[in-house]
């Protein structure tokens, strides 16, 4: 092999177009928030980037899960056990091996494991399409109007990094890995649980093709992490529903089975627009959606299909809104169909629009101190 052809396969190796795309995107997000600490100067640049769920995190790192007095924020005395652990605990220990903060142990967290998730999805599709394809996904998903929150004190990274290793070990069909990347991911975010339906539909077809048995190791531990977490949760307030309870009664979060995710598109199509938060997580809806759509026209592999369908139906089923853009991040293929989809002279023009709607939403975000 050449000196050129090894430079090539390193590069491709360790995604260094990923690694490129990450960190210039944070760094465009970087400097809108230098904006606004330069309007409010009472406030700390690591004070902008750990707010929101973010003190919750910081809380538990610090404190552990423990009772809380009610408040304006607090609205049940169990409220932190609302928040999964692996992130604040994951922050905790960059905090005593490096003496750090525990803001900064949280924000090098979730920025480290989102790096290292970018490059593992980069991979992923560049396995399938290509590295054209593959960086253009990472992009459109990294200039994604509520893509800040992978510069923030938040489980995006950890959550997208478990997401590209439970996928990556599918493809090679490393079924314990993958099940323990899904069962990592229940323990990092409500939603991670939803791995288990790509396990699932992987399993089923390399039984059916193949007889592999043991690929129902997958789906048989990909739940568990997030089982244990609504147990241990359901131990501690004495209620077989606590978990559920608490994302009732703490975050406002219950199932409507989609009546206010139609009603917010209906407001949007309409143009009787509520809040920003409400638009674009009506968009998000509509975006993911039509991605789907192009990523069964496109073929996109059924596993991938299951997967994003999993997460947009489950985010559509929430009646709390207000996470909803963020949740979507997950659903890669809708990315990749995109990919696929968008003519090249179009490209451009796609991004530069995407990424000024998420600047302007966290200019927003952090001007107005609206929860993300």
């Amino acid at each position: 092999m050449e000196a050129g052809q090894r430079v090539e396969a390193v590069r491709r190796w360790w995604g260094w177009p990923a690694v490129g795309l990450f960190v210039g995107t944070r760094l465009a997000t970087a400097v809108v928030a230098w904006f606004v600490q330069m309007s409010q100067p009472g406030r700390s640049y690591l004070g902008l980037i750990t707010a929101w769920d973010a003190v919750w995190y910081h809380r538990i790192a610090d404190e552990g899960y423990v009772v809380q007095p009610l408040g304006p924020s607090v609205l049940h005395p169990l409220q932190s056990y609302a928040f999964f652990p692996v992130v604040p605990m994951a922050a905790r220990a960059v905090h005593v091996v490096t003496g750090l903060s525990i803001a900064t142990s949280g924000v090098v967290v979730s920025m480290s494991c989102g790096l290292a998730g970018t490059v593992a999805l980069w991979r992923l599709v560049q396995g399938r399409f290509g590295d054209r394809v593959a960086s253009d996904s990472v992009l459109l998903l990294l200039v994604a109007p509520y893509a800040f929150v992978f510069s923030l004190f938040y489980t995006e990274g950890p959550a997208l990094l478990a997401v590209a290793l439970c996928f990556l070990a599918l493809d090679r069909r490393r079924w314990t890995y993958a099940g323990l990347a899904a069962l990592a991911a229940g323990l990092i975010r409500p939603n991670g649980f939803l791995l288990v339906v790509p396990c699932a539909v992987a399993a089923f077809t390399a039984i059916r093709h193949d007889r592999q048995w043991k690929a129902l190791v997958a789906p048989l531990l990909a739940p568990l992490g997030f089982l244990a977490w609504v147990a241990f949760v359901g131990h501690r307030m004495g209620e077989l529903g606590g978990y559920v309870t608490l994302q009732r009664d703490g975050l406002g979060a219950k199932v409507d089975f989609g009546v206010e995710s139609l009603r917010a598109v209906v407001e949007l199509v309409t143009f009787q627009w509520d809040g920003v938060s409400r638009v674009l997580n009506a968009a998000a809806l509509v975006a993911g959606i039509a991605g789907v759509v192009i990523a069964v026209r496109r073929r996109l592999d059924p596993t991938w299909i299951a997967y994003a369908v999993a997460v947009i139906g489950v985010t559509a089923l929430n009646q709390n809104q207000a996470s909803g853009g963020r949740y979507l991040l997950l659903a890669f293929p809708v990315f990749v169909a995109f990919a696929l989809a968008i003519p090249r002279r179009a490209f451009p023009l796609v991004v530069a629009m995407s990424a000024v709607v998420m600047g302007g939403l966290f200019f927003t975000v952090l001007e107005l101190r609206v929860t993300p």
